[in-house]
């Protein structure tokens, strides 16, 4: 009879362990700036570092990026220009995000900031600085922020200051231009003109 009896209380107490999960609230995160920021600063961290695993980790398997230059990429893409050797093109970007804004809306966060950044062409010995503004949208799973989606849009340099001689030299460049292999028959021409 006793034995019966702890036989019923435990079928009786995992049903209700069951229940209990199934009518628990769902997992959430920490719906903070610095609980944003704090991955935020793992991806700047690991992508400097090229650490794949800690990318993968961060980032939702439905993640999608398009970057300043229109291309768009998926997670398995993302991760594979980290897990070659970085090439001729260094990049280096301020460790912090500037004029950050988030919105946290339905277990998702939406993390907005610019960003200084500067490439450095090992080859050529030359720089090319620039800022952008960037979204990156986290989801909320197993209670950790993933990154879901990434957009980047470069932002014109308003203190640039045209050459003003270039103008003078516009004709130098324009034309038309013929390319020859070696002295030899044409492979190709081109036209250059002024309004363009």
């Amino acid at each position: 009879m006793i034995r019966r009896l702890h036989i019923t209380l435990a079928v009786l107490l995992s049903s209700l362990t069951a229940v209990a999960q199934q009518n628990s609230s769902p997992a959430t995160c920490p719906a903070t700036e610095p609980a944003v920021l704090e991955v935020e600063h793992q991806l700047w961290s690991a992508a400097r570092n090229r650490d794949v695993a800690t990318l993968n980790k961060l980032m939702d398997d439905s993640f999608l990026s398009t970057d300043d230059g229109g291309t768009r990429t998926g997670k398995k893409e993302f991760l594979a220009q980290f897990s070659k050797p970085e090439g001729n093109i260094h990049n280096e970007t301020d460790e912090g995000p500037a004029d950050v804004r988030i919105v946290f809306t339905n277990g998702v966060a939406i993390l907005n900031f610019t960003k200084h950044w500067t490439d450095y062409d090992k080859e050529a010995g030359i720089t090319f600085s620039a800022t952008s503004v960037m979204t990156r949208v986290f989801t909320c799973k197993k209670s950790e922020w993933k990154l879901i989606a990434f957009h980047e849009t470069g932002l014109p340099n308003k203190n640039r200051q045209p050459d003003a001689g270039a103008a003078d030299h516009l004709d130098d460049y324009v034309g038309h231009y013929r390319f020859k292999e070696n002295g030899g028959e044409d492979i190709g021409h081109a036209y250059g003109s002024p309004d363009l």
